[in-house]
């Protein structure tokens, strides 16, 4: 059995055009003239296309990389077949709590989103209680209080990302080596975060000892 706890980070790409639900654009109403109508609605769709990947009725995933804290190995499921991927991780991986930086607010919704459009299911709760979000930790309770992998790893002296995630479906594409050392680099600056931030190998194998996993089936 793999260990209950896992850091893990997902990279999510735009579905193809022919897959998106565009909504219906519209110019100002001050705008009149035809051709500047045109440009601004074009205007509208390139955006929507690059904010695409951010949400899980216009994206996919195609990536996910999973990293034990104790003995640091990590793995990962990737393609461009997310159905593969996401019931390769399912049939491989049994943790139901993860370490990750904006995990309850991003990773695990768009996963269990992802995973209902394939008409599988992910059994993990969204509680934050169940998980150990580094961005949550650095909020202390003010939610507005928000900070970026790269900002918070530097803060604390962690290092820093290697490249951006919203360069990661065109660099897999032409690179899948170097967009998985991308998305492996951020899985270590996210473990060593949340380490300075409290979490030890310790507190994860007391935490893995009193857990009762039939509680999560």
């Amino acid at each position: 059995m793999n260990p209950p706890y896992l850091v893990l980070d997902i990279e999510t790409a735009p579905l193809a055009e022919s897959e998106l639900i565009f909504p219906e654009f519209s110019a100002p109403s001050n705008y009149k003239d035809a051709e500047k109508i045109a440009a601004n609605i074009a205007e509208q769709r390139i955006k929507f296309v690059e904010r695409a990947a951010l949400s899980a009725t216009s994206g996919k995933i195609l990536a996910i990389g999973v990293m034990d804290p104790i003995t640091n190995d990590a793995r990962f499921y990737h393609g461009e077949d997310e159905h593969k991927l996401l019931q390769e991780f399912l049939l491989t991986e049994d943790a139901r709590h993860f370490i990750g930086h904006n995990l309850v607010g991003f990773d695990l919704p768009f996963m269990k989103r992802r995973y209902w459009k394939h008409g599988l299911w992910l059994n993990v709760k969204l509680d934050r209680r169940e998980h150990f979000d580094t961005m949550i930790e650095y909020s202390c309770g003010n939610r507005e209080d928000r900070i970026s992998l790269d900002g918070l790893a530097k803060f604390l002296g962690q290092g820093e990302k290697n490249g951006s995630g919203k360069d990661f479906a065109a660099i897999y594409r032409r690179n899948p080596e170097a967009a998985l050392a991308y998305l492996h680099n951020d899985l270590k600056l996210t473990l060593a975060c949340a380490r300075v931030m409290g979490i030890t190998s310790e507190a994860i194998m007391k935490q893995v000892a009193n857990l009762n996993l039939d509680s999560f089936k």
